[in-house]
């Protein structure tokens, strides 16, 4: 596998995974400044309701054409209607960017405020002079076998299942994604953005044995090179024990786990973690537990744990230098569903593991260009609210 080309060298900077358990932005990036302003993210806040789902976060789209509604407190694809053709015609004439000019497909595709005012305030506070640190911004979306097992049709069957809406949905994402890239090029920071999908792990199981390898590989490389053509990084998250030989034989740049919890689950796809590693691909560690109680735990208990581990999976190929050097620290998971005092525990055991992984280390080289941040395109953002969604 040809694995794109970066000179993204982390050097065991630390990031967030993505959601935090507040109701405000400013407390939320104000933890973030403090705990990771080299690589901050913008945050999630699902304490705010409903209105923070990833449906109107990264679907928003497909609420629009009428493809999603709300029934019975679900949301559902009605594939009984004699309306639906017409309305996958109305998404791909609306929603790709070649049926639109950049202003018009930004405003339709990209998080509404709504939604995710977390990504909004973030990206207004760097462009008015926070976290001047920051080499590369953090973005995320929801992933295409997360979304698509989620979401049904009116028979309850997942809507991965239809070739037609998984398109959609995959679609979707990529066009949040490369949105989401093209807003954060503004800061003249690089973007990266992870797409979440532990759902992976369904792959192999007996629940779900119609789900198709090539299909998952090929749903994720859409989105990755969506995100690569617009000048960003691109990652994969998952906080299950997935199969890691999907992800790893993309092209992608950063591989995000569990590594607390599920790092010996790469011991079976070592082979390929190695070749992913030589390639100069970064492996965002999750060393720091999001289930386990953050006050039992010390940063150099964390640090003994991940060199442990190293050692387990790597026998000292790579070293330890090589791996500090590809390697960054996050969370285990997202923090959304804790109190806000466990989540601030969290990022300052991140950041503190961080710190001790890179004692000795040369410092970092922050700015990493795939082009000028003076050639992204510079639209104003958008107003836009989230239409009523009710099936009335």
């Amino acid at each position: 596998m040809q694995y794109p080309s970066s000179s993204f060298l982390p050097l065991g900077v630390a990031t967030g995974i993505g959601s935090l358990p507040y109701m405000d932005t400013q407390t939320a990036l104000a933890l973030i400044a403090e705990h990771l302003p080299e690589i901050p993210h913008w945050p999630q806040l699902p304490q705010r309701g409903r209105c923070e789902h990833f449906i109107h976060q990264f679907l928003q789209p497909m609420v629009d054409c009428g493809l999603l509604q709300m029934v019975n407190d679900r949301w559902i694809v009605d594939r009984s209607r004699q309306t639906l053709p017409r309305r996958l015609t109305r998404f791909y004439e609306r929603y790709l960017p070649e049926s639109m000019d950049d202003s018009r497909w930004l405003s339709c595709c990209m998080p509404p405020r709504d939604a995710a005012i977390g990504f909004h305030a973030f990206l207004e506070s760097i462009l008015s002079g926070d976290l001047t640190t920051a080499g590369q911004v953090k973005g995320q979306i929801a992933g295409p076998l997360s979304v698509g097992l989620f979401l049904v049709d009116q028979e309850g069957r997942p809507i991965y299942y239809h070739d037609d809406l998984r398109e959609v949905v995959v679609q979707t994402l990529a066009q949040n994604a490369r949105c989401q890239a093209t807003m954060l090029l503004q800061t003249g920071a690089t973007p990266i953005i992870f797409v979440d999908d532990p759902a992976i792990s369904a792959w192999g199981s007996r629940l779900y044995l119609s789900l198709c390898r090539e299909t998952i590989q090929a749903d994720l490389e859409t989105i990755f090179s969506t995100i690569r053509s617009a000048g960003a990084l691109c990652g994969l998250h998952a906080c299950q024990a997935i199969d890691w030989s999907i992800p790893l034989s993309l092209n992608m740049h950063v591989l995000s786990l569990d590594a607390y919890q599920y790092g010996e689950s790469l011991l079976a796809h070592i082979d390929a973690l190695r070749r992913f590693l030589n390639a100069g691909g970064v492996v965002a560690w999750g060393m720091v537990p999001t289930l386990d109680d953050p006050y039992s735990l010390t940063v150099e208990g964390l640090y003994q744990r991940l060199m442990n581990l190293w050692a387990r999976l790597f026998q000292g190929h790579p070293d330890r230098e090589t791996l500090v050097r590809q390697g960054m620290i996050t969370p285990a998971c997202g923090l959304g569903l804790l109190n806000p005092q466990k989540a601030s525990r969290i990022y300052r055991l991140t950041s503190g593991l961080s710190r001790r992984l890179r004692e000795g280390q040369p410092r970092r080289q922050t700015t990493v260009s795939y082009r000028s941040a003076g050639e992204a395109f510079k639209p104003p953002a958008p107003e836009r609210r989230m239409p009523n969604t009710s099936t009335n």
